[in-house]
């Protein structure tokens, strides 16, 4: 599985700054997490 995630911050140059300071970490570690959690519930599911 592989996620495409495209986004763009609002409020041009401050939310660039916003973007490259929290989101980015911020969203992949979501991201990260999110993909954990689908996992462990298909192999949940598997199993049974």
């Amino acid at each position: 599985m592989r996620d495409v995630f495209d986004y763009t911050a609002p409020l041009g140059l401050l939310g660039l700054v916003a973007d490259r300071l929290f989101l980015c970490a911020y969203m992949r570690a979501f991201l990260v997490k999110r993909n954990s959690l689908i996992k462990n519930v298909a192999e949940r599911q598997a199993d049974t």
